[in-house]
């Protein structure tokens, strides 16, 4: 199925074709054709075929009754549109954005892990491990009086990362909350501590 705009000329301006659903293929043809029909003064005519003006339809047998012999048939007859009629078909036959999306489905085993946010938490909590020997070598030089910037640069880390690193169990301004959790040694090596906090960004 097609939806063909012609001029006042009957020149055709723009062919649309439509899916299965009585829908356009492609979502901004529904722009360009009620820009024809509002601006351009131009008519609609929705058939089986492209171009309507060129196009050979079905043809009933010829009959004794002019008036039935070598008619367009029922199922091959197109269709006109003009003005509201024709705005109205265009607002029909749209795709509305997300409209032909499906639910997002999850495997039950997902489901079964998730586990509800605490009240203070914003996000889930992301988990770095850092070596014992670059906690230590942040916190020397923070009492050396270096800035967090200066700290960052020095061991290749950014700000934030600094600053978890050196206030650990401290509450954090924006989250309101920020904890240190050491592994057991069955499941981290000794020589990794792991920070686990709420990040916001």
């Amino acid at each position: 199925m097609y939806i063909a705009a012609i001029t006042q000329d009957l020149h055709l301006a723009k062919s649309c074709k439509l899916d299965k659903d009585n829908k356009f293929v492609i979502r901004t043809d529904a722009t360009d054709l009620a820009y024809l029909v509002s601006v351009k003064d131009c008519i609609l005519i929705r058939s089986n075929y492209r171009n309507p003006l060129t196009a050979v339809f079905k043809r009933s047998p010829d009959r004794k009754n002019k008036a039935l012999s070598r008619s367009i048939e029922l199922d091959d007859l197109p269709q006109r549109f003009t003005g509201d009629a024709a705005l109205a078909l265009i607002e029909q036959c749209s795709r509305w954005r997300g409209e032909d999306k499906k639910p997002r489905q999850m495997h039950p085993n997902s489901l079964a892990n998730l586990r509800p946010l605490s009240k203070g938490c914003k996000a889930l909590p992301r988990y770095y491990r850092a070596p014992v020997e670059l906690a230590e070598r942040a916190c020397q030089l923070r009492t050396m009086g270096h800035s967090l910037k200066a700290i960052g640069d020095t061991l290749d880390l950014s700000d934030k990362q600094v600053k978890y690193l050196l206030e650990g169990s401290l509450t954090s301004a924006k989250n309101k909350r920020v904890c240190a959790d050491v592994a057991p040694a069955s499941e981290s090596p000794p020589n990794l501590v792991s920070l686990v906090y709420s990040a916001t960004n």
